[in-house]
């Protein structure tokens, strides 16, 4: 595993992943952001500042865990635990400071990772909402694709069509499983996310796309993803699986997956990873699906 411990030492690394001069360019895409400056510099605070949409529930872990590439790398929050100056007048983001050059500061660098690699986070704590739209890393080193996310970037956080999400069919894949599974197995539980004492870190408990629970109060958790386009998310679900099996067996549950999409299809290693650590692998075929069916009602 790589570790980033900051913005400058990821300029001077000659090793390939990911650098600042990515971040930083990622970065003048919302603000100017001065390439010359290297030192960070103070945050101004404000009385009544707008602030970034971080909702104050989130906890995040001092560092972030994250694949790239299929390389796991590890950035160290400067003050992401505190996040007090998380708003857009410190992150020069609003309208002064859109209008002039700045130098890179610490939150900056933290927020830039965030938006770059939330997607591929291996942290339970950071919230479904940036794990779907933090996805601009994935785009490193394809140029015809970020200059096509760049272009339709206007699309995407519009009011109208906020709610056309990248993940649409992601979701409405969930749904149909859900749906499909709880008809073919009717005495099943399917209503948590959850499963009692498995957790990461013997404090919050791992959430899942689906949680079956058999009659007999064993589990399997269920993993989703049906990618039109490539991106992060299958990394992130290979970099679990092993972890993942290895708890839910001690627990004497399982773990399936449901993947399907030419997105997906594209990340080989990924799914190679994900198929040795998984009970059952299916794709959103009806007759791929009786299998998990068969495979669950094995598990009574």
């Amino acid at each position: 595993m790589r570790k980033i411990t900051s913005g400058k030492d990821a300029a001077r690394s000659q090793q390939g992943g990911p650098r600042l001069v990515a971040q930083m360019s990622a970065f003048v895409l919302a603000c100017k952001v001065n390439p010359h400056c290297t030192d960070n510099q103070d945050e101004n605070q404000s009385s009544e500042p707008c602030r970034v949409h971080f909702p104050s529930s989130i906890r995040f872990d001092a560092e972030m865990r994250f694949i790239w590439h299929d390389q796991e790398y590890l950035y160290q929050f400067n003050n992401a635990l505190s996040r007090l100056h998380w708003n857009n007048i410190s992150l020069k983001v609003d309208g002064n400071g859109l209008s002039k050059p700045e130098c890179l500061s610490a939150s900056m660098e933290d927020v830039i990772n965030i938006i770059l690699y939330g997607e591929a986070s291996l942290n339970d704590k950071l919230p479904t909402e940036i794990k779907n739209k933090c996805t601009i890393g994935s785009l490193i080193g394809r140029n015809d694709d970020l200059e096509r996310f760049v272009k339709q970037r206007y699309i995407w956080v519009s009011r109208i069509t906020g709610g056309a999400t990248a993940n649409r069919y992601g979701n409405l894949a969930q749904i149909y499983v859900l749906n499909y599974l709880s008809n073919a197995l009717p005495d099943w539980n399917f209503a948590e996310k959850q499963i009692p004492g498995i957790s990461q870190n013997d404090r919050t408990l791992i959430s899942f796309d689906i949680v079956a629970k058999a009659p007999n109060n064993r589990y399997c958790a269920i993993e989703v993803s049906f990618q039109v386009t490539t991106n992060s998310t299958i990394e992130r679900k290979s970099g679990q699986a092993q972890s993942r099996q290895s708890i839910l067996h001690d627990a004497n549950h399982k773990i399936a997956y449901i993947i399907d999409g030419a997105g997906n299809f594209e990340r080989m290693s990924a799914l190679e990873t994900i198929c040795r650590y998984s009970d059952c692998t299916v794709s959103f075929k009806d007759d791929e699906l009786n299998k998990l069916v068969s495979f669950l009602a094995e598990m009574r």
